[in-house]
């Protein structure tokens, strides 16, 4: 072997030395640094999306409870959202996370508003989310308004109550007058079609308007709540003999 040939050896024979000890030291460099907390790329990628996610949690949360905290100014105000379904939606929300003594707050302020849709709109929902928590309470407001604002209020408190409730619901209503006892048994009617047609007569019945709760199955339901008409007319005809002129064309008309 002449001179030439050796020195190339101990050239390249020196080259891979040089390369494999850069290679160990480079490897000793990164399990030392990671050992000691210096750098970790997986971590580091980790924690940073983790942190993301959390800031975005965190600002969903935040913007969820600013929607539960919407004011009657801020629901009457119709700048404030896309649309008047964005603005009923945020109405539901404010009013689902509201106490007995925020939704009666809430309804003193909307007298003050302007007469409207949108007022009715309000005082209708809130009446309803009252009789979930409160049904007594929530009559108690609704006779607070005036007789034909009554009307249409006291009939969704039964609604409520009668799913909630329905014998105190029944007992309560013992009292009231001839024209809001039938506006009550229409809501009974409506709301508890779930029962037998039987049970709600009987409950119509106890109101002094069994003809409404047959209108309401009928024209509602399509159910025919009278089986054996000759019976019934007879028994009808039996009791109410005497007041047959008291009868309007709708009830002889059942």
């Amino acid at each position: 072997m002449d001179l030439t040939q050796r020195a190339l050896k101990w050239t390249l024979l020196t080259v891979v030395v040089l390369l494999l000890g850069l290679g160990s030291f480079t490897l000793g460099f990164f399990i030392s640094a990671n050992s000691n907390g210096t750098i970790d790329l997986t971590n580091a990628v980790e924690s940073s999306l983790q942190g993301r996610a959390n800031l975005s949690d965190r600002g969903q949360i935040r913007a969820s409870y600013n929607e539960t905290l919407l004011t009657i100014a801020d629901l009457s105000d119709p700048s404030k959202f896309e649309s008047r379904i964005a603005r009923t939606a945020a109405l539901f929300r404010s009013l689902a996370g509201s106490s007995e003594s925020t939704l009666r707050q809430f309804l003193e302020q909307s007298k003050s508003m302007h007469p409207g849709s949108w007022q009715s709109e309000l005082q209708n929902a809130i009446i309803q989310r009252l009789s979930l928590l409160n049904p007594i309470v929530a009559l108690t407001e609704a006779r607070n308004f005036s007789e034909p604002r009554q009307q249409s209020l006291i009939p969704l408190v039964y609604r409520e109550w009668a799913v909630s409730n329905l014998d105190q619901a029944i007992a309560h209503a013992q009292s009231f007058e001839v024209d809001q006892k039938r506006s009550v048994v229409e809501s009974i009617v409506l709301s508890r079609a779930d029962l037998p047609a039987e049970q709600l007569r009987d409950i119509a019945k106890s109101l002094g308007h069994e003809w409404i709760a047959v209108k309401v199955l009928q024209e509602h339901f399509g159910l025919a709540a009278i089986k054996d008409p000759k019976r019934e007319l007879k028994e009808f005809l039996d009791q109410n003999a005497s007041s047959l002129d008291d009868f309007n064309e709708a009830q002889l008309a059942m």
